[in-house]
């Protein structure tokens, strides 16, 4: 085929797909129904709802208010947020559904200020301040932010927070955000630069820490110390007093575990064992009374039966 004759076929192939193309683009644009679809979605969700599919339910209702803002996809949202222990979402959900219904909407929902309420009972509004600005806050393993941080929305209860920043030693702490109100929450990062940090162990957990005569907290325990060697004493009922010392290097982390003995009881002493050979030589009757079992067949003695009845088996 001569080159004039393909360049002008192909040209005007090129022409009649683009006039296809303008053609057919406004007939599909016809036929889309953005409220249609919305509702259809919202069917959608409403049926993952009755299924406890929350999940599948919030996105559906997300996709339909992107399509059609209905007000009432707001609650829908907010209540599958809420049953997903979303707190904070939810209670932003319902607020602005409160916000944004209008009247009759709104009195379909007679409860909505008992729902938010209870919603918001279980927020925790919390300000966080540390001494290092521009900190990574962490809490329940998901980044929050960076420091100071203002009245940031958590679920309430215990939670771990974790702060990291260059050049200072991270710190975790355990704290519990109450809900329904402000909390503030205070941390210091201690510099790589001039201190260490110090964990003390132990298998007895729950031993108190002294460190250079200072409470530390109970094992384990951590501390920020400045370098050199640290005394490191640990106290628990029931078990010996130990004490170690501990030496702490800038920018490091050190780790020490302190053992505790058990106390002996008054039978493992050996002047209790002492006396009781005196009696046994002196007095055969109080021998036979401390180290003789008397058996149940000698009429005197019982069996658990004769005490508390019969034992019952499960």
């Amino acid at each position: 085929m001569r080159p004039l004759l393909r360049a002008a076929l192909l040209g005007a192939l090129v022409v009649t797909t683009a006039t296809q193309a303008v053609s057919i683009g406004p007939a599909f644009a016809q036929t889309s129904d953005p409220k249609a679809e919305a509702a259809a979605l919202k069917k959608k969700g409403d049926a993952a709802m009755d299924s406890l599919q929350y999940a599948d339910a919030l996105a559906a209702y997300t996709e339909a208010y992107a399509l059609a803002k209905d007000p009432a996809l707001l609650y829908n949202r907010g209540r599958a947020l809420q049953l997903m222990g979303r707190f904070p979402e939810a209670l932003v959900e319902l607020e602005k559904f409160k916000a944004e219904a209008p009247p009759e909407l709104l009195a379909k929902v007679p409860k909505l200020d008992a729902l938010i309420a209870d919603v918001k009972s279980r927020v925790a509004f919390v300000t966080l301040k540390c001494n290092v600005a521009g900190a990574q806050v962490v809490v329940r393993d998901k980044v929050v932010g960076t420091t100071p941080l203002e009245s940031v929305a958590l679920v309430s209860g215990k939670a771990r927070v974790k702060l990291s920043a260059d050049g200072y030693f991270p710190l975790e702490k355990e704290v519990d955000l109450p809900g329904g109100q402000a909390t503030t929450l205070e941390f210091k990062l201690a510099t790589k630069a001039q201190n260490g940090i110090l964990t003390v162990k132990s298998p007895v957990a729950g031993a108190t820490v002294w460190i250079d005569g200072q409470p530390a907290g109970t094992t384990p325990a951590e501390a920020t110390l400045a370098p050199g060697s640290h005394k490191v004493r640990l106290e628990r009922a029931g078990y010996e007093d130990a004490e170690v010392t501990a030496v702490v290097v800038v920018g490091d982390r050190r780790e020490v575990e302190v053992l505790l003995a058990e106390k002996a009881g008054i039978t493992r002493k050996w002047w209790f064992w002492t006396g009781i050979g005196a009696v046994v030589i002196t007095g055969a009757a109080i021998t036979a009374a401390l180290l003789i079992e008397r058996k149940a067949s000698h009429g005197d003695g019982f069996s658990p039966n004769q005490v508390a009845g019969p034992l019952i088996k499960f």
